[in-house]
């Protein structure tokens, strides 16, 4: 049984647990769903294997299917990249607004900010 005068100490211990430890793991479990979510909608290895073997679009097998086919992938997955980056920078920016926000919450009570 916990002494009276550690309840304080305790609870503050696990508040610091719980924003430092399990809301930042909780955010990285979001972030790497929604990626993988966005790789169903993208499909960046199947693109990336079809690019690489210039594959034509719809069955065209001609040189000009072939080149198109080349030039649409390239775009696809530079677009994709782009939007898997900036999934990750969305998610980076939470982590670490969150784990800063009691600084900036103590800052502004001081007046500091």
């Amino acid at each position: 049984m916990t002494q009276f005068w550690a309840m304080p100490f305790l609870e503050a211990y696990r508040l610091f647990v719980w924003w430092v430890w399990l809301v930042p793991r909780r955010i990285t479990v979001l972030i790497y769903n929604w990626l993988l979510n966005l790789d169903e909608i993208l499909v960046l290895g199947e693109t990336t294997r079809l690019w690489l073997a210039i594959e034509p679009l719809f069955g065209d097998y001609d040189w000009k299917g072939r080149i198109i086919g080349f030039f649409f992938r390239f775009m696809r997955i530079v677009i994709s990249l782009a939007i898997y980056l900036g999934t990750v920078v969305v998610g980076i920016a939470l982590l670490i607004g969150w784990l800063l926000l009691p600084v900036g919450i103590v800052l502004s009570i001081f007046g500091l900010w």
